[in-house]
């Protein structure tokens, strides 16, 4: 089974070039887990830390985005 992601955080619509006949490049953004994780770590970036404690760091950012996700249900 599949991690929810939440789906996209900042999604770029594409237009379409009349001239070129297509349309331009879309992107999905990144995903709202991404997002939720990073804004829970984003207050002990700055911080001295060894390399296990960052890990431990993203491994609980990502605990929290999970929560944050169900939550939104």
């Amino acid at each position: 089974m599949s991690k929810d992601t939440g789906g996209s955080a900042f999604p770029i619509n594409g237009e379409y070039d009349e001239v070129r006949g297509k349309s331009s490049y879309v992107s999905a953004g990144m995903t709202l887990r991404d997002y939720f994780a990073a804004k829970a770590m984003s207050g002990r970036a700055g911080l001295k830390m060894s390399r296990k404690d960052m890990q431990n760091m993203a491994v609980r950012a990502y605990d929290l985005a999970d929560a944050m996700l169900e939550a939104r249900k």
